[in-house]
């Protein structure tokens, strides 16, 4: 089948001798050209694009090589791309001293039981070979190896004594102490254990049947869906304090990917969202049908604050309003560059060159916090931490941003509207005051990274139960992540955590439960909070 697109070439003796009329033939042909290379380019960025996402890496992790080493981008952009150096601030206080890096044998953590384990010396060595004597004890030598016993089932017995009149006038019985699930047999623990297996670490209800019967205990998947069900409904107050805590914060990250549903051997495209409190680490997860722009305007209902989420035409309608001001996230602007890089090389470098900058300050910023004191407390070293980097980006942020602002006037001038780079500039210039309202606050991130993320821990998951059952199933998902992974945000001992949830969550009053937050939770039980 012939091309469409394709341009036929005249015949060399057809072409006039009128050098007018073989003017206009040859600038015809020359469009026909740029509209060939522009479909060429725009088919070679597709293919690759296609291919990096199928079979290359997913990182964008520019690798400047000698064509675009830094100095021809610093002369293309007609200033250094050298950051100045961090202000050296005098420290009186002890550093923070880094994790150590490398190979070689691990030491093994102290707080792990010893298990003691003698090695006799064999006997026909126990008397000197040249004298004859038996030998004295004067040391030993101990070497360690991390060994593991397989989690093990009990059953705890509840005794609840009876008590009864000598006369015979009544009988009274310990009253049962509440239960995560009325009448079940499942204990808090082995509820906690389902539940982070599940929804933390991916582990599909059938795969932890058969894990179970090697206990030679008997729990069908079923049985343990009913379980999560349940716990789902006693933690659905916990989860609305979760909700109501993160609406009534400074700024929000917002971020979505497919969740499906199989219902009635029938498999949609639902919507898992995620809503998260950067400066809480806090995280609830919502569950939908579809993608409509319902899903975040009911969940954000009477929010104000920063939103900050990707280029999602649905969340237009929440920005109308003056309560909800929207932040762009720089690192998809880098990736539309990243993207045209195949097809406009030189262009889409001095691009990524600028974003580079602007990063180069957000890590200056992190630099500086690990200079912090270690005796501060959460909430004054997080106000220190934004104050300085809204003067770092005062001082440096601005006018990178300011100097690309007038690159990307001059590319705009130059570049096909249709090309990979022309769409790239559109997509930056469409966006550009939620780009640049980063700079307004200390409290700000440059890009939406937090939240995609989170949005990780679903595909992982999705790849290992593959789908969620029912709507029902989704809002399980969506209540028992929300905990767990708040609860991996704070890098706590998640078993500890989700058993003493389900353990006092029962008899506590719903003006109580923020004890139940992550955070809050760490403050009080330090002890076991870390993993």
């Amino acid at each position: 089948m012939k091309n469409k697109n394709a341009t036929s070439l005249p015949n060399p003796d057809s072409l006039p001798d009128d050098p007018t009329v073989l003017r206009e033939v040859i600038q015809a042909l020359l469009a026909d050209l740029r509209k060939a290379h522009s479909l060429t380019d725009n088919l070679q960025q597709q293919i690759e694009q296609l291919l990096r996402q199928r079979f290359g890496r997913r990182s964008e992790k520019m690798e400047w090589g000698p064509l675009f080493d830094e100095g021809v981008i610093a002369e293309i952009m007609g200033q250094t791309l050298k950051q100045e150096e961090p202000e050296k601030e005098e420290v009186t206080y002890e550093r923070r001293k880094p994790g150590k890096k490398g190979h070689g044998r691990q030491v093994l953590p102290d707080h792990l039981p010893r298990v003691r384990e003698e090695i006799e010396v064999p006997a026909d060595e126990k008397n000197c070979s040249v004298c004859g004597e038996e030998k004295r004890r004067i040391g030993e030598e101990i070497s360690e190896q991390l060994e593991f016993v397989p989690a093990s089932l009990f059953v705890k017995e509840t005794v609840r004594p009876t008590l009864a009149c000598p006369q015979e006038h009544e009988v009274t019985t310990a009253p049962m102490p509440p239960q995560p699930i009325e009448k079940g047999l499942a204990g808090p623990g082995l509820l906690a254990q389902v539940a982070i297996s599940k929804y933390g670490d991916h582990l599909p209800l059938n795969r932890q049947e058969d894990i179970f019967s090697r206990n030679k205990v008997s729990i069908p998947r079923s049985t343990q869906s009913d379980w999560m069900r349940q716990c789902a409904e006693l933690c659905r107050p916990l989860e609305a304090v979760l909700k109501q805590t993160i609406l009534n914060s400074k700024v929000i990250h917002t971020d979505d990917t497919t969740l499906p549903l199989q219902e009635k051997g029938k498999t949609q495209k639902s919507k898992a969202w995620v809503y998260l409190d950067p400066i809480r680490l806090l995280a609830v997860f919502d569950f939908t049908r579809t993608r409509k722009r319902d899903g975040p305007q009911k969940f954000l209902e009477g929010y104000s604050g920063y939103l900050q989420a990707d280029a999602y035409a649905g969340y237009d309608s929440i920005y109308a309003g003056e309560q909800v001001r929207e932040v762009a996230c720089w690192a998809h602007v880098r990736r539309k560059f990243d993207e045209a890089k195949s097809a406009h090389p030189t262009a889409a470098v001095v691009a990524m060159a600028w974003i580079k900058q602007l990063y180069d300050v957000e890590r200056e910023a992190k630099a500086w916090a690990k200079m912090l004191p270690v005796v501060l407390t959460e909430e004054e070293r997080r106000e220190r931490i934004a104050v300085k980097r809204y003067a770092l980006r005062q001082k440096k942020s601005t006018a990178i941003v300011e100097g690309f602002d007038a690159w990307l006037t001059e590319q705009e001038e130059v570049a096909l509207p249709k090309s990979p780079l022309g769409k790239a500039i559109a997509y930056t210039r469409s966006n550009w005051d939620a780009l640049k309202r980063y700079l307004e606050d200390g409290d700000l991130s440059i890009d939406n990274n937090i939240a995609e993320r989170s949005m990780r821990h679903v595909a992982v998951g999705r790849k290992n139960w593959l789908f969620v059952g029912s709507e029902r199933g989704g809002k399980t998902y969506a209540t028992l992540t929300s905990l767990i992974y708040s609860a991996k945000l704070h890098k706590l001992d998640l078993f500890a955590y989700l058993r003493d949830v389900f353990t006092r969550l029962p008899e506590t009053p719903l003006s109580q439960l923020e004890q139940f937050l992550p955070d809050v939770w760490k403050q009080t039980h330090a002890a076991v909070a870390a993993q």
